[in-house]
């Protein structure tokens, strides 16, 4: 419950685009299992440090109901380098 938790406030508040990513990845594809993954994933697509890799697969829900990046909220923030750097973060291959 403890690790959960913090996952899901790291998932809201981080601006560390690799540990963001290793969230997306350790959520696995197509749906996050129970509420807590369904929550982590919201959390990331709110998150403006998320990687455009990352948040480009969010933004394609097979079912309709998972949340999608805001772009909005995205663009507002493009000001703050650290936002931008997260952005075109990629992963080391």
């Amino acid at each position: 419950m403890v690790r959960n938790e913090a996952m899901l406030r790291l998932a809201k508040q981080s601006c560390d685009p690799e540990l963001l990513y290793s969230f997306f990845k350790a959520m696995g594809q197509p749906e996050p299992d129970g509420r807590v993954g369904a929550a982590l994933r919201m959390n990331m697509v709110r998150n403006m440090c998320l990687p455009d890799v990352a948040c480009e697969k969010l933004q394609n829900p097979s079912d309709g109901k998972q949340p999608i990046c805001n772009e909005h909220e995205r663009g507002v923030a493009r000001w703050d380098p650290k936002v931008r750097e997260a952005e075109a973060w990629k992963p080391v291959r």
